[in-house]
């Protein structure tokens, strides 16, 4: 069965550097259409970039999200993975489960402190409130998907979560 897995979680909480370090270097090639996607050695695709700072579906465009449903129905790719903002949210997932995938959805949890720490020492500086909307977003988004969300400890040293992440995108769907 193909497999999607979709990394989410507070913005600072090290799901890009996680996902970034889990894939390594094995890009075969990098495509900008239908979308921008990264195709890697063993058959996986990763939607979106890979940068340092607003990575994975974040660096696709707002409007993104009919062109990935359009080709996730058409696709023969059988593991997928997908991390950040831009796609995280209810109508995709049930898309991608409409399209006959497998769901995971990863939560990499970290206190809301910590999160906002680790996004300011990287330079980022945001709203109170953008920050606040985004954390509702993805504690709704575990509420809500938790029969198909797994949990990381993303306080975890970051080698010991990118692992953890590597595990679940090589299980079995």
């Amino acid at each position: 069965m193909n497999r999607l897995v979709y990394v989410i979680g507070y913005p600072g909480s090290g799901k890009t550097t996680a996902t970034t370090k889990a894939l390594g270097d094995r890009i075969v090639e990098v495509r900008a259409k239908p979308f921008k996607h990264i195709e890697y050695t063993d058959g996986l695709v990763q939607l979106g970039m890979t940068r340092e700072t607003y990575g994975g579906t974040d660096a696709l465009p707002m409007n993104v999200q009919p062109a990935v449903v359009q080709w996730l129905a058409q696709t023969n790719v059988v593991r997928i993975v997908g991390e950040g903002d831009r796609l995280a949210n209810g109508k995709f997932f049930r898309a991608v489960l409409g399209a006959g995938f497998n769901l995971t959805v990863v939560y990499v949890a970290v206190p809301e402190l910590v999160a906002q720490y680790r996004a300011w020492k990287r330079g980022s500086r945001f709203a109170d409130s953008w920050f606040r909307g985004r954390v509702t977003k993805v504690n709704r988004l575990v509420s809500a998907w938790g029969k198909h969300t797994v949990v990381v400890d993303g306080t975890a040293e970051r080698p010991a979560v990118a692992e953890e992440l590597r595990v679940i995108l090589n299980a079995e769907a």
